[in-house]
């Protein structure tokens, strides 16, 4: 392959700028640089012999769970980058405008496992471990040259990944040394550096399990929410104390929809932890230094 650079990254211009059926397209262009000027901070994470492909939009794997507790929402807080290269495609989770969130990891291109387009969904299935991950939303305008990109893998391209570890569906990198992270494990084992660990204690105050992985906008609705719960909680106590029996039920069902609500964030907060979310923020590659 042909090694370009764009915005001091290596790009095959044969394949980025053009259709799925290899024509240049000044449109493609342009759509194109629009996204990869998003992703300075990528670079070293490449290896020296890796060209970026193509880069497409989507959303993070979502399961049923967090489909229910944000309904619409997912369409601002999973928004994604996907940039395909000759060796692999990295997942990005990303802010609503597509700025980085100090988040990344890498789906490999090897015979331990499969990538897949349906529709508008990428899947991603080990053959390994069995695990499958969905990543929906895929940019309609890619789809078609996703699958060209995806049939044109070989398996020659991906023999350098063995010295990752095989049999992994989707492997978290460091952003400060770039370093596979180990799931489960929030320190790095490489640079030691911290990302945020799961607890369930956060939910008890209003609002902090948003605010602490960073989803500031969830936490202001959890915290209006428990508010408003809570009003009708005490209106309803005080009616209730005062002999009004026939507030027993209602009290009863607003307090069982608190206590669910506090499970639900708990849950839903945890989730967001397992994109390794960094301590600090704004973490630079150790090689930008």
């Amino acid at each position: 392959m042909l090694k370009s650079y764009v915005f001091d990254l290596p790009v095959d211009k044969d394949v980025i700028f053009t259709d799925h059926k290899g024509n240049y397209k000044k449109k493609i262009e342009k759509q194109q640089r629009d996204l990869i000027v998003k992703l300075p901070f990528i670079k070293p994470f490449l290896e020296p012999d890796e060209n970026i492909l193509l880069i497409t939009t989507g959303y993070s794997r979502m399961n049923t769970p967090d489909q229910i507790l944000t309904a619409w929402l997912f369409i601002y807080l999973k928004r994604s980058l996907f940039v395909f290269t000759d060796k692999r495609i990295f997942h990005i989770p990303s802010t609503v405008n597509y700025g980085y969130r100090n988040s990344i990891s890498q789906i490999l291109f090897s015979e331990n496992q499969s990538v897949t387009l349906r529709g508008s969904t990428l899947v991603v299935h080990c053959r390994a471990c069995g695990d499958q991950e969905k990543f929906i939303g895929i940019r309609g305008k890619e789809r078609k040259k996703i699958q060209v990109i995806l049939n044109m893998v070989t398996r020659e391209e991906a023999e350098f990944q063995e010295r990752y570890i095989p049999g992994m569906d989707r492997a978290h990198l460091c952003p400060h040394c770039t370093r596979e992270l180990t799931r489960g494990l929030y320190d790095c084992p490489n640079c030691k550096l911290t990302f945020k660990r799961k607890s369930k204690l956060r939910s008890l105050v209003p609002g902090f399990s948003y605010f602490y992985v960073r989803q500031r906008f969830l936490g202001i609705i959890n915290i209006i929410m428990e508010l408003i719960l809570i009003g009708f909680l005490i209106s309803f106590y005080l009616k209730f104390s005062q002999g009004a029996e026939s507030t027993i039920l209602p009290l009863m069902l607003f307090a069982g929809v608190y206590v669910f609500q506090k499970i639900a964030v708990m849950y839903h907060s945890n989730h967001f932890i397992d994109e390794f979310i960094p301590e600090i923020e704004n973490v630079k590659p150790l090689s930008a230094l």
